[in-house]
């Protein structure tokens, strides 16, 4: 008689800052929902993420099936987190200043490659 295993552990491991990523890469969970999401599969997302086995892919998906109110939950935090940060860096004047002079120097580029006739 075969013995079934009824638990399974799933390869995702949570980070002090709160992100979760999959176990042994550097690719966030929301990586692979995302593109899930977007009607990938398993082996097209392996593609894009080729350090992520393809066994580690199907247990995010089936996690992610199982817990899906909870980790759009998470999902929706992550997207908060990251628009404090941005909103965070766009607002230093440095960064300002920065972005400024690379658009400058964009213009000038495109205008000498581009005279106006």
């Amino acid at each position: 008689m075969i013995l079934l295993e009824t638990t399974q552990s799933v390869p995702l491991t949570l980070t002090e800052d709160g992100t979760i990523w999959v176990t042994g890469s550097q690719v966030a969970l929301e990586s692979v929902v995302y593109q899930y999401q977007q009607g990938n599969t398993a082996e097209a997302i392996l593609e894009s993420f080729p350090s992520v086995k393809l066994a580690d892919i199907h247990a995010v998906i089936s996690y992610y099936l199982n817990h899906s109110n909870q980790v759009d939950e998470y999902l929706q935090d992550q997207q908060k987190r990251a628009r404090i940060i941005r909103e965070d860096i766009e607002s230093d004047p440095a960064y300002r200043a920065r972005v400024g002079e690379l658009r400058a120097r964009i213009r000038s580029r495109s205008r000498s490659q581009h005279p106006a006739k």
